[in-house]
């Protein structure tokens, strides 16, 4: 459907994909009806992975240009929740949440964010483990990664959760005061 010459970039490609999906009716059956609608969740799944390694890969690249701009170090990062913002038509603080949500998901739960960009797991329920394993150190949120991540697909949102917990807990047991 798309070829090289009809497609440069990756941007260009994401155009026309979203075009295709515009202009797509609805299925002539029930079950072709059932088919897209699981099949669209994995692309919304897809879309949401290649959104947050772009985010990542943009905060990355704005640290870096202020850094060799010579942007004062309490600067750096300044006004990239306002473009992650305008771009996703969010507030900057909305922005500045779904950063770090990208940030922690591309680079510390690695197996966790293939599961979404694979469209087996839906973005909400990997947003939401990204924020409950918020609290843990990078080696045990990886442990959790590690640990959860094959076993999402056929959990429910709740049992996904109550796992990421359980798994949390026994890694890193609440200090009582």
């Amino acid at each position: 459907m798309f070829s090289s010459a009809q497609v440069q970039s990756p941007t260009e490609s994401l155009a026309a994909i979203k075009q295709v999906l515009a202009q797509t009716g609805p299925a002539a059956g029930d079950a072709e009806l059932i088919d897209q609608i699981r099949l669209l969740e994995e692309i919304k799944a897809a879309a949401a992975a290649a959104q947050a390694r772009a985010t990542a890969a943009f905060v990355v690249s704005q640290r870096a240009g202020h850094v060799a701009a010579g942007v004062a170090a309490e600067r750096v990062g300044r006004g990239v929740a306002a473009q992650v913002g305008l771009a996703r038509r969010i507030s900057p603080h909305q922005a500045t949440r779904y950063i770090n949500q990208a940030v922690t998901l591309t680079t510390e739960l690695p197996a966790t964010f293939e599961r979404l960009a694979s469209g087996a797991v839906p973005e909400w329920r990997v947003l939401q483990i990204v924020g409950q394993t918020s609290w843990l150190r990078p080696e045990h949120r990886a442990a959790v990664d590690a640990e959860v991540a094959p076993r999402l697909e056929p959990l429910g949102h709740r049992q996904a959760l109550d796992l990421v917990k359980k798994i949390a807990y026994r890694l890193d047991p609440p200090r009582l005061r």
